[in-house]
């Protein structure tokens, strides 16, 4: 103890054991680059190899007397589509390992998702399927090619080891308009605008929600010791952060994780996105049915906004209850897909028992195309993915609503 009383020598022991916590976990984090520029590295070499095969084996064919032209034609071909291949190779590595600030210009973020993607196939276990859905019309934004590539890289790897057995990957680029509601509600400093959205959806284990909790947590991870350091959702989260977007995270446990990642357009963009975005108002009676206290709030105001009269529901069981009570009023029901005891699926045929003629919309952040396109042979409506956007739930509701 010291003279003024304090324990000195348990504060440096303190900060000298947090100050080893912090260089192991730094350690455990180069380890994990270096596995993972490995694994780059081994999948591209072999590709690299091989359009060096095609190149040194049309060489030779050209060598050999005589050739036709229509042969010389086909072997040089050959050498210059194995060349553009290997230079898009290396082009992918520089890209990946460069170093240095952040820097800002225009990127076409389709171009870099397309490259991630071709990097993903070539890293990634040949049990894992990867589809690219392109919807979007404007792809450009501000930002930093490598940071965002390091992003979408990071959440791909994520979400092959949720599918050790196998699975689908899915990157799914989309324009949105977030408004008021959804950025008041998001925990990113993000204004109303256009942006881009950027899905990346699994098949894996998925995430229970107390593990949804902490994602973005530095240091955070489920994997056993040794074999992840929880930096790379936390990177993510900040480079998103940096570029003055948003991410939601939806997740259902052994059916999947759905992330979706918002970057503002460029302001040329956004004008003319916004002006496209317009809100539809109505009148009716809505049903909402959704586990969820903070998105069932949200939603009726938003609702109510729009002219509607919003009856709320909890639970299936509440909602089903409801139905029965105010059907003749009923104009529309709006229905949450996943949620605890009765699920959207077995609310819905409840609903189509009483009547077949009900009018439903499904919404969720996260569900199984089959489920919806199952539900849709059976009478469903339309799919409004949360959260919702003003613009684009009025417009779906009028569509439902003018449908006989």
């Amino acid at each position: 103890m010291c003279e003024d009383g304090t324990l000195e020598g348990c504060g440096k022991l303190q900060v000298d054991e947090g100050n080893v916590l912090i260089e192991d976990e730094i350690r455990r984090s180069q380890e994990q680059k270096m596995i993972a520029i490995g694994q780059l590295a081994s999948g591209i070499m072999h590709d690299f190899n091989n359009c060096l095969t095609g190149i040194m084996g049309a060489v030779e064919l050209l060598a050999e007397e005589p050739l036709s032209r229509q042969d010389k034609e086909v072997y040089l071909a050959i050498i210059k589509t194995s060349s553009s291949q290997a230079a898009q190779l290396t082009r992918n590595l520089l890209t990946f390992s460069r170093k240095g600030n952040k820097i800002l210009a225009p990127i076409d973020v389709a171009r870099i998702v397309g490259d991630t993607i071709a990097i993903l196939k070539r890293t990634i276990n040949k049990n894992i399927t990867i589809f690219y859905e392109k919807s979007a019309s404007d792809t450009v934004i501000i930002g930093d090619d490598v940071m965002l590539q390091n992003v979408f890289l990071n959440m791909g790897i994520n979400a092959s080891h949720a599918m050790p057995e196998g699975g689908t990957l899915t990157f799914t680029l989309r324009n949105s308009v977030l408004d008021e509601n959804f950025c008041e509600a998001s925990f990113f400093d993000v204004e109303p605008g256009a942006f881009l959205e950027i899905e990346i959806r699994d098949t894996g284990c998925g995430m229970t929600p107390e593990v949804q909790a902490h994602i973005f947590e530095p240091f955070y991870t489920t994997k056993e010791r040794g074999k992840g350091t929880g930096l790379g959702l936390a990177a993510a989260y900040g480079t998103i952060q940096e570029h003055h977007g948003t991410i939601n995270v939806y997740s259902e446990v052994e059916a999947g994780t759905a992330f979706h990642l918002y970057l503002p357009l460029s302001q040329k963009q956004a004008t003319a996105k916004i002006a496209k975005e317009e809100v539809v108002a109505g009148i009716g009676t809505i049903l909402l049915i959704d586990d969820e206290d903070m998105i069932r709030i949200a939603a009726k105001r938003q609702l109510k906004s729009l002219g509607y009269t919003v009856l709320a529901a909890a639970d299936g069981g509440a909602g089903i209850e409801l139905f029965r009570e105010w059907h003749d009023t009923i104009d529309l029901i709006i229905l949450d897909m996943i949620m605890p005891g009765m699920d959207g699926r077995e609310v819905y045929a409840r609903i189509h028992e009483l009547d077949a003629t009900a009018r439903v919309i499904v919404s969720s952040g996260f569900s199984k195309e089959a489920d919806i396109a199952e539900m849709k042979k059976n009478g469903l409506r339309g799919f409004i993915r949360k959260p919702f956007r003003l613009a684009e739930l009025s417009r779906l509701i009028a569509e439902v609503m003018a449908e006989k």
